[in-house]
């Protein structure tokens, strides 16, 4: 149908914007500050050097991510690292759409997935091995799960925000005001998201 034609455009448009250039800036190294810290990093979680990153401007889950795509590279890959990064980029596209469709309808949703899918930040964000598009992948779904209701798998997800970059913490401001008043079930929501950070991010 309509729907679904219009969501697989979108989707292949986010993914086509965030390609093109992927692999600026090679072989010199002119990555971001970020992506110096992050990338070898997870090479070298692949490569022996054990689970704990000794590093922690950022939560680890991005790192956890990223090195089993590190395990065949003979030195730090910042493409492969990228492309990994682009994916959980169309998937906040895609969390963008279920968002929108869940608070005010499938138009809303239709709306938020171009938006995001063309919004140039998003767009340049993606095509670094950082932190920050992750994040908008986790906020997407949290407020998606909270806006349909689901506290618990809300907490879940917004621990796994928190993982991805530490400002997903503010993710329980509107988790406590959607869940007030359903005191058990918020507890085991907040319980969750304690839980989810500590299991990706656990040296923290």
């Amino acid at each position: 149908g309509g729907p679904k034609v219009a969501f697989a455009a979108i989707l292949a448009l986010a993914a086509a914007l965030r390609i093109v250039g992927v692999n600026y800036a090679h072989p010199f190294a002119l990555f971001s500050p970020d992506e110096q810290s992050i990338v070898p990093r997870a090479w070298h979680m692949a490569h022996g050097g054990g689970l704990d990153p000794h590093w922690f401007d950022y939560p680890t889950l991005l790192m956890y991510l990223l090195a089993p795509f590190q395990a065949w590279e003979s030195e730090p890959s910042y493409l492969a690292a990228r492309i990994v990064v682009i994916v959980l980029a169309v998937g906040a596209v895609a969390a963008s759409w279920w968002l929108g469709s869940r608070a005010y309808g499938g138009a809303a949703g239709a709306v938020a997935a171009a938006m995001v899918a063309v919004e140039t930040t998003h767009v340049a964000y993606s095509r670094m091995a950082v932190t920050d598009v992750p994040l908008t992948l986790g906020v997407a779904v949290a407020l998606a799960l909270m806006v349909s209701g689901r506290i618990e798998l809300a907490g879940l997800a917004a621990g796994i925000a928190m993982s991805f970059k530490y400002p997903g913490i503010f993710l329980l401001v509107p988790l406590v005001v959607v869940g007030w008043g359903q005191w058990r079930r918020l507890a085991i929501g907040l319980v969750a998201a304690a839980a989810a950070f500590c299991a990706t991010s656990p040296y923290f």
